[in-house]
C-alpha cells in the first residue's frame, strides 16, 4: 500500500527531491526487512528500483551516498542469494567498492556495515569463480573489521564467523598453517563468547563441523565424519529457515551423509539423505537456478530410500512427498520428465510389493499423464524426441478402472489381480523405464485386461482359457483392421484449396482468426451478390438503390429513418440501443462491415466517417499497411467491447488489424475521451464546451497538447518504472564523452553538465536549410542569446519551446551540436549514438511532415486541427435510432475515435523510413512522438496517448479479453529488441547466443527498409546498435555481422529484389546497372540495398530456434593479413589444415562439370533473354543469362573477403525449378511481398528444398546459362537436427510453402533434418578464386547427403 500511494504521488512530479529519498530509503529497507522474514522475492527487487532512484537523485558529494550504495550493495546480494545471478553479484561488488571509498568520511558504525556487506559479497563470488583475489578482498575487509569493531557488539561476533570461514578456504587453496590456526582460534573464541542454542553459537559450530569435515577428507576415518555432522547438524538447527547460511549448511550435511552412505550403506543414511535434501530444496528460494536440481536430487533420495527399506509405508511417504515438490514446479521446469518417471517408478515398485490392482492403476494413470504432457512440449515447440502413442495407455487406464470398480470377492476380478501381477514381475527390468515396463505389460496382457473389464461390466465370470480365446480373437480382429487401413491410399490435399473448393486463406499467426465467406448471408440482406465484380460507378448507384430501398422499408412501417446513419450502421448493424442511461455501442450482427472503397460510398454516415478515419493516412488513402493486404480479407470488423467502468464501445479492425475504438463521449470519460478536455472549465457542463464554436474542442487555433499529461508519463516512468526505462543502453562506456546541448533558457550552446538531464531530438532534416553548427559559427553561439536570431527550422524552434514549458533546459539537436565540417567530432558523435540517446532523459519524436520546418503538432496554438467528433440526435429513444424533427424527446449521442494504434501513425511518417532513426528511437530510454492529431509516449513497459485506451477491454457477452491493458495503442506496440539484452547477463553461452541472434536479425529486419540519402551510410546508421552488440557479446563486428553471429547472420533472406549497393536493378535503358561498391561485401546485407529477413530460422517461444553450425572455419581477409573469427561458443577456432579441404580451382569450376557455352543452353542455342509468364500475379518478367565481366577483374579489398571451410556440393547437383511463390510480408500474413521462392528438386524429381529468388539470378534453372550454373557452389552453413513435429515453410497469403515433399522425404523422426545453404557464385571474373554470394536456400538433409557434399575451403567477397 506505501509503495502504491507514493507511486501515486511520485507520478505527479510535485514531491520534493529530500522527501522522496527518505520516502525511497524507508521503503527499500521495510522491503528488505519484509523479505527476510517472509521470502517474498519480488519485495527485493522492489527495494532496488527503489535505491536505483535514489541514487539518480542523489549528488555524488552527498554525505548520504555511501549509505544508500551500501543499501543497494545488500539488496544486490540477496538478489544473488535468491536467483545465483552473477550479474547481481559482481554489481554488488562494484556498488559495494565504491560505498566503501566514500565511506571514509563518515562514521565508523557505516563503514562497518559496509565492509561487513563488501566481505559477503567478495566470499559469494570467490565461491562462484573460484578467483584468489576475491577471497583476498574478503579476509581484508573481515580483518579490518576485526580490529575496527567493538568487541560487545553483535558485528564482531558475527565477523568472527565470516572471518574464519574464509581463512579456512583459503587454508584449504594455499595450505597455509597460519591461515587454519586462526580460522580455529576464531571458532574457539566464538564459541566461547556465545550460549549455546543461539543462532551465533550455532555459526560457530557449523565452522567447527567444517573443520571436521576437512579432516575427514585427509583421514576418511568414519569418526571425524561423524564428528563433523554432529557439529553441522546442531548449527542447522539454531539457523533461521531463510537465513542464506541454511542452504550452504544444509548442502554440506548432504555431501557428508553421500559420503558416510557409501562406506556403509545403511537405510538410516538413506533416510538422512531423503530427509536433508529435501530440507535443502524447500530452503532454496523457487527463482533460484538450482531448485530445480536440488528436486530431482531429493526424488533419486527418496527412491533410494523407499528401495532401500521396501516398507510400503515407507512408499507411501515417499510418493506423496514427491508429489508434492512436482506440484510446486512450473511447467516449463526443464527436469521434469525425469522426475515424473521417478514418480511412476516409486508407484511401480510400490506395487510390486502390495500386489493391490489400485496402485497399478495408479501407476498406468501417472505414465498416461506423462505420455500426454510429453506430447504437448512436442506440439508447442522442437523436442529432442519424438512424441509418445497413448492409445494404449488410455486403454490400461479405462480397464484398470473399471476392475478396480468390481468388488474384491469377484472371481474375474481375483483372477485379473493374479495374473496382471506375475505378468507385471515378469516384464520388468531393472533398466526399464515405468513407461517400457507398462507398455510390456499392455503388449503381453492388453488384449486380456481388455477382455476382464468387458466381463466385469457384463457380469460374466470366465475361465482362464475363455480369456485366452477373447483376447485371441480381439487380437486378430485388431490386426486385420489395421492391416486394412494400410492398404488404403494416403490422403494428398490439394494445395491452396480448402475441403469446400474455395481459395484457402492462412490462420492469423498472432490471433488465429480464420476469414470466412460471408457473401451469401449478405446476398439475402442486400439483394445482390456482393462476390461479383462490378465498376466503381457501378457499385456507388447499386449502394444508392440500397440505402434508398431501406429508408423506403422504414418509411413503409411508419419510421422516420435517422438520415446521419447508413443502411449498414443504422438497419444492418444497428451499432446503438437505448439503456436506462443513454445509448450505448454494440453490434447487432457481426456481419463484414465494408473495405474502404465501401466506406467511402457512405460518407454521409457519422460513424462510417469515424470508422474511416482510423484507416486514412495523411494523403487521404487507405493507410499502404492496410491497402497491402489481400483483397479478400481487406475489411472492417467491428466488435462490441466493454471496460471495467461497464461503458460499452466498438473495437475496430482492418482485415484482423487492430486501428481503434468508437466510444461516446458523456460526462463521466469526457476528460480520456476529448483531447482538449483539459482546458475545460470543470465548472461548467462538458456539453458546453463541446458545442461552443470558439470553445477547446472545436477552436482550429488552439488544440495545443497538455503540458500536464505529458509531465505526468515522464514522471511516472522515471520515478516508478525502475532501472528498465533508467539505464542507459550500454553497459560500460558510460563516462568520458564530452556532449554539448542548447541550453533553452540562455539559448546557446554549452557543454552539458556533470549528471546533466537532456533531452535529444530525432527528426527529418528534409531539403531546407537547416541554419547548422560548423567552424566558423560554433564559437559565437556558444554565447548567451546566440540562438535567439538564429534561422532554426521549426521543429527545433517548437523542440526548444516545449523543453522549456515543461521546466527543464537542456536538448540535443544533431544538426546544432555536432559540429558538421569537425570530421573529428562528427566521427566521434556518430560511433557514440548509444550513449548520446541512452543517456538523454527522454527523445523528442517528429512524426509529422516531411522536413525539419514541419514543426511539432500540438506545441504551438494552431499547429494540428481539432478532434473529430460526431453527432447523433435520436428521437423518443428510438431503438432502431429514429430522428423526427420536432419531437419532445431528442437526445444528442457524441461519437468519437480513439487514437489508433503507435505503428499506423508511425508507419505514413517519412520520419518511420529514415535510416538513422531507427536506433535513435530504439537507443533511447523513452520517447515522446509528435503525429498530426496525438501525441504518443513509449517507453520500455508502455505506449500512451492522448486519448487512447488504458483499461483491458472485454467482450460484454462472453468475458474474453479483446484489448489487454491499453491494446488501442500497445496492440501496435513493437517491443523494442534491445531490452532483451538485459537478460543475456546470467544466461548460459547457449542462450546468450539465442538472444543475441534473435535480438539482431529483430533489428536488421526493419533496419533494411530504411532509406539513406547517402547508400554508404549503411554501416554508420547502425554504428550505436553495434556498439550495444558488440559490449554485451564482448566481440566485434565484420561489415554489419557481430563474430560470434557469423553462423547465422550469414543466412539473410532477400525480402524483394536487391541489387548491389552502389548499383541499380537493369532495367531496358541500363541492362548493366552500374558498379557496385565493393567496399560492401556481397556476403553482407550491407552489400545489397534493400529489405532483408532471416526466414530460414524457426522460432519458438518468440525466439529464434538456433541450428547447429557447419562450417568448420572461418577466416576474414586475404593472403597475408588472413585472421580467423572466432564464432559460436567464443572460442578461438583452429586454422585449417592442409589437404583436409579441396580449393575452388582459379576459375571456379569443379573439374567434373561439364563446359557450356555462356549465354547458350545445352542444345547450343544463343538465348538473348526470356520472357517468363506469372500468373499468380498476373504480370510476366524478362530473364537475361548473365553478361560476366568484359574483362579479368582486380581482387576486392582484403578486408571484405570471407573465407568459409564448409560441406559443400555443385549446384548441379540439383534442379531450381520455374515457377515462383511469392512470400507473405513477414509482419502481415495476408499482404503478398514481391519475394518469390522456387522449389529444388534432387536428380530423381523430388522436390527437396526451396530456393530464395535473387535479382540477377532469374535464369538459374531455366536452361539459359548451364556454363554459369557449374560454376555456383552450394555451401552447407548450418543444419536443423530431426524434428518431431512438422515444420511449417515460408508463409504465403494461401498459407505455408512445403519445403519439401513428405511422401519423398521425412517430415519427422531419423533423418528429417534441414541444412542451411550459402549459394556462392565463382563466376565473378576476380584474377584468383573469389566468388560472391548469390541466394541462400534450404535443402532437405536426406537429399543433401545424397548429393555427397565434400568439404571446400571458399572465398567469397
Amino acid at each position: 500500500m506505501a509503495q502504491a500511494a507514493l507511486r501515486q504521488r511520485l507520478s505527479t512530479g510535485t514531491i520534493p527531491v529530500e522527501e522522496e529519498i527518505s520516502d525511497r530509503a524507508r521503503i527499500a529497507q521495510l522491503l528488505i526487512r519484509t523479505h527476510e522474514q517472509l521470502g517474498q522475492p519480488q519485495y527485493v527487487q522492489d527495494a532496488i528500483g527503489h535505491l536505483e532512484t535514489i541514487l539518480r537523485r542523489v549528488p555524488e558529494d552527498s554525505p548520504d551516498r555511501a549509505k544508500h550504495l551500501h543499501a543497494l550493495s545488500f539488496a544486490r546480494v540477496s538478489h544473488y542469494t535468491l536467483t545465483n545471478s552473477k550479474w547481481s553479484l559482481n554489481a554488488a561488488v562494484i556498488i559495494g567498492c565504491e560505498a566503501r571509498n566514500m565511506a571514509t568520511l563518515y562514521d565508523r558504525d557505516t563503514r562497518l556495515q559496509i565492509l561487513t556487506n563488501l566481505g559477503v559479497a567478495y566470499s559469494h563470488r570467490h565461491a562462484l569463480i573460484r578467483s584468489p583475489e576475491d577471497l583476498d578482498e574478503a579476509i581484508g575487509c573481515a580483518w579490518e573489521i576485526y580490529h575496527s569493531a567493538p568487541e560487545e557488539s553483535d558485528s564482531y561476533d558475527i565477523n568472527l564467523n565470516n572471518l574464519a570461514s574464509r581463512l579456512r578456504a583459503r587454508f584449504l587453496l594455499s595450505r597455509n598453517p597460519v591461515d587454519n590456526d586462526d580460522a580455529i582460534r576464531l571458532v574457539n573464541k566464538l564459541l566461547s563468547r556465545t550460549t549455546p542454542g543461539t543462532i551465533k553459537h550455532g555459526m560457530a559450530l557449523g565452522q567447527l563441523g567444517l573443520i571436521f569435515a576437512d579432516k575427514f577428507k585427509r583421514t576418511e576415518a568414519i569418526q571425524d565424519l561423524d564428528e563433523s555432522l554432529k557439529h553441522c547438524k546442531a548449527a542447522v538447527e539454531t539457523v533461521p529457515p531463510r537465513d542464506e547460511t541454511r542452504v550452504a549448511m544444509l548442502t554440506q550435511i548432504l555431501e557428508l551423509y553421500r559420503a558416510r552412505h557409501r562406506k556403509t550403506n545403511d537405510a538410516a543414511d538413506s533416510k538422512s539423505l531423503a530427509h536433508y535434501s529435501g530440507a535443502l530444496f524447500e530452503a532454496t528460494p523457487p527463482q533460484h537456478p538450482a531448485h530445480g536440481d536440488r528436486l530431482l536430487d531429493h526424488l533419486r533420495h527418496l527412491h533410494q530410500y523407499a528401495v532401500q527399506s521396501g516398507d510400503l509405508v515407507v512408499y507411501l511417504q515417499t510418493i506423496d512427498a514427491a508429489k508434492r515438490g512436482l506440484a510446486g514446479m512450473p511447467p516449463s521446469y526443464s527436469k521434469n520428465d525425469t522426475c515424473q518417471a521417478i514418480l511412476a517408478s516409486l508407484y511401480g515398485k510400490r506395487y510390486a510389493l502390495s500386489k493391490e490392482l489400485q496402485d497399478l492403476r495408479y501407476m498406468a494413470e501417472h505414465v498416461y499423464t506423462m505420455a500426454t504432457a510429453h506430447n504437448d512440449k512436442v506440439s508447442h515447440a522442437f523436442s529432442p524426441g519424438p512424441a509418445m502413442p497413448t492409445d494404449w495407455a488410455r486403454e490400461i487406464v479405462k480397464n484398470l478402472d473399471r476392475l478396480c470398480q468390481a468388488p474384491l470377492e469377484n472371481a474375474t476380478r481375483q483372477a485379473a489381480d493374479v495374473e496382471l501381477w506375475e505378468a507385471f514381475q515378469s516384464s520388468g527390468d531393472p533398466t526399464d523405464s515405468a513407461v517400457a515396463t507398462m507398455h510390456k505389460l499392455y503388449e503381453s496382457h492388453g488384449m486380456q485386461l481388455e477382455v476382464w473389464s468387458e466381463a466385469i461390466e457384463a457380469g460374466e465370470e470366465l475361465s482362464s482359457d475363455e480369456v485366452a480365446a477373447r483376447a485371441a480373437a480381439l487380437k486378430r480382429e485388431r490386426e486385420a483392421a489395421k492391416e486394412e487401413r494400410l492398404k488404403k491410399p494416403r490422403y494428398r490435399p490439394p494445395e491452396y484449396k480448402t475441403e469446400f473448393g474455395v481459395r484457402s486463406l492462412a490462420l492469423d499467426p498472432g490471433s488465429n482468426d480464420l476469414i470466412l465467406d460471408m457473401s451469401g448471408l449478405l446476398e439475402s440482406m442486400l439483394g445482390y451478390d456482393p462476390t461479383v465484380s462490378v465498376s466503381p460507378k457501378e457499385f456507388l448507384a447499386r449502394a444508392a438503390q440500397v440505402e434508398e430501398r431501406f429508408i423506403a422499408k422504414a418509411k413503409a412501417e411508419g419510421r422516420s429513418p435517422n438520415l446521419k446513419l447508413c443502411h449498414m450502421c443504422r438497419d444492418l448493424t444497428r451499432l446503438l440501443r437505448p439503456t436506462t442511461k443513454g445509448f450505448e455501442l454494440t453490434v447487432r450482427l457481426g456481419l463484414p462491415f465494408g473495405n474502404f472503397f465501401q466506406l467511402n460510398s457512405r460518407s454521409h454516415c457519422v460513424a462510417c466517417r469515424l470508422i474511416k478515419s482510423k484507416v486514412t493516412a495523411p494523403s487521404g488513402m487507405l493507410h499502404p499497411r492496410l491497402g497491402k493486404i489481400d483483397p479478400e480479407v481487406q475489411g472492417i470488423r467491428l466488435q462490441a467491447g466493454q471496460l471495467p467502468s461497464g461503458e460499452s464501445l466498438l473495437v475496430i479492425d482492418y482485415g484482423l488489424y487492430h486501428v481503434g475504438e468508437l466510444r461516446i463521449v458523456t460526462k463521466e470519460n469526457y476528460r480520456q475521451t476529448l483531447r482538449q478536455a483539459w482546458e475545460m472549465d470543470g465548472s461548467s457542463s462538458f456539453l458546453a464546451g463541446l458545442k461552443a464554436r470558439r470553445g477547446p474542442v472545436q477552436n482550429p487555433d488552439g488544440q495545443q497538447v497538455d503540458l500536464n499529461l505529458i509531465k505526468s508519463w515522464l514522471n511516472n516512468c522515471d520515478h516508478n518504472h525502475g532501472s528498465g526505462c533508467n539505464h542507459a543502453r550500454s553497459g560500460t562506456r558510460l563516462d568520458g564523452t564530452p556532449i554539448t546541448v542548447i541550453d533553452v533558457v540562455d539559448e546557446c550552446l554549452v557543454p552539458l553538465p556533470k549528471d546533466g538531464k537532456y533531452f535529444t531530438l530525432s527528426y527529418v532534416w528534409g531539403r531546407v536549410e537547416m541554419s547548422a553548427t560548423v567552424l566558423s559559427n560554433y564559437r559565437d553561439r556558444c554565447k548567451p542569446g546566440a540562438l535567439t536570431t538564429a534561422p532554426l527550422p521549426r521543429t527545433v524552434r517548437d523542440a526548444m519551446q516545449l523543453i522549456r514549458s515543461l521546466g527543464e533546459r537542456f536538448i540535443w539537436v544533431d544538426a546544432i551540436c555536432i559540429v558538421q565540417d569537425d570530421g573529428e567530432q562528427k566521427a566521434r558523435d556518430i560511433a557514440n549514438m548509444d550513449l548520446v540517446y541512452g543517456r538523454a532523459f527522454a527523445t523528442i519524436a517528429s512524426l509529422h511532415g516531411s522536413d525539419a520546418n514541419a514543426g511539432l503538432p500540438g506545441v504551438a496554438p494552431g499547429s494540428r486541427a481539432p478532434q473529430k467528433v460526431e453527432t447523433i440526435s435520436i428521437s423518443n429513444r428510438s431503438e432502431h435510432l429514429d430522428y423526427y424533427p420536432g419531437s419532445e424527446i431528442m437526445e444528442d449521442v457524441h461519437l468519437v475515435a480513439t487514437t489508433g494504434p503507435f505503428h499506423l501513425a508511425s508507419e505514413v511518417s517519412v520520419w518511420d523510413t529514415r535510416g538513422w532513426i531507427m536506433q535513435e528511437r530504439y537507443l533511447s530510454r523513452r520517447c515522446l512522438y509528435f503525429s498530426p492529431n496525438a501525441v504518443y509516449f513509449e517507453c520500455g513497459r508502455e505506449i500512451l496517448a492522448e486519448c487512447g485506451i488504458v483499461d483491458q477491454v472485454k467482450d460484454p457477452k462472453h468475458g474474453v479479453v479483446l484489448l489487454d491493458g491499453g491494446l488501442s495503442v500497445q496492440k501496435g506496440c513493437r517491443e523494442n529488441p534491445l531490452t532483451s539484452l538485459s537478460f543475456m547477463h546470467d544466461a548460459s553461452p547457449a542462450e546468450r547466443l539465442q538472444t543475441a541472434f534473435t535480438v539482431y536479425s529483430r533489428l536488421v529486419e526493419p533496419y533494411t527498409r530504411r532509406d539513406f540519402t547517402s547508400k554508404s551510410d549503411i554501416v554508420d546508421g547502425f554504428a550505436g546498435i553495434f556498439a550495444v552488440l558488440n559490449e554485451h557479446l564482448e566481440s566485434t563486428s565484420h561489415h554489419g555481422i557481430p563474430s560470434p553471429l557469423l553462423s547465422y547472420a550469414l543466412l539473410w533472406t532477400p525480402a524483394a529484389r536487391l541489387p548491389r549497393r552502389g548499383t541499380q536493378l537493369p532495367s531496358l535503358e541500363n541492362l548493366v546497372g552500374g558498379t557496385p561498391d565493393l567496399t560492401f561485401p556481397s556476403w553482407s546485407w550491407t552489400g545489397w540495398d534493400g529489405p532483408v529477413d532471416y526466414r530460414l530460422f524457426e522460432d519458438v517461444d518468440k525466439k529464434v530456434l538456433l541450428p547447429t553450425p557447419m562450417a568448420r572455419l572461418y577466416e576474414i581477409g586475404h593472403g597475408t593479413s588472413l585472421q580467423p573469427i572466432e564464432v559460436v561458443g567464443y572460442g578461438k577456432p583452429e586454422p585449417a589444415s592442409s589437404g583436409s579441404y579441396s580449393e575452388a580451382s582459379e576459375d571456379g569450376k569443379d573439374a567434373n562439370q561439364d563446359e557450356v557455352a555462356k549465354g547458350e543452353s545445352s542444345d547450343g542455342k544463343h538465348i538473348l533473354m526470356k520472357v517468363i509468364p506469372g500468373p499468380d500475379r498476373g504480370t510476366s518478367w524478362v530473364v537475361q543469362p548473365p553478361l560476366g565481366p568484359s574483362a579479368p577483374q582486380d581482387a576486392p579489398p582484403t578486408a571484405t573477403i570471407l573465407h568459409i571451410t564448409a560441406p559443400a556440393v555443385p549446384l548441379t547437383a540439383f534442379q531450381i525449378t520455374g515457377p515462383k511463390e511469392y512470400l507473405s510480408v513477414q509482419s502481415q500474413v495476408h499482404a503478398q511481398s514481391s519475394q518469390a521462392v522456387r522449389r529444388v528438386h534432387d536428380r530423381n524429381g523430388n522436390h527437396c528444398g526451396l530456393w530464395w529468388e535473387q535479382a540477377g539470378y532469374g535464369y538459374v534453372g531455366r536452361g539459359m546459362s548451364p556454363k554459369a550454373e557449374s560454376k555456383m557452389t552450394m555451401l552447407g552453413i548450418s543444419a536443423y537436427g530431426d524434428a518431431y513435429r512438422r515444420r511449417r515453410g515460408p508463409m504465403r497469403v494461401e498459407g505455408d510453402i512445403p519445403m519439401y515433399d513428405e511422401h519423398a522425404f521425412p517430415a519427422m523422426g531419423p533423418g528429417s533434418g534441414l541444412v542451411h545453404v550459402l549459394v556462392v557464385d565463382m563466376d565473378m571474373g576476380y584474377q584468383e578464386a573469389i566468388g560472391n554470394r548469390c541466394t541462400v536456400a534450404v535443402i532437405h538433409s536426406k537429399a543433401w547427403q545424397a548429393a555427397s557434399p565434400q568439404e571446400k575451403r571458399v572465398a567469397i567477397a
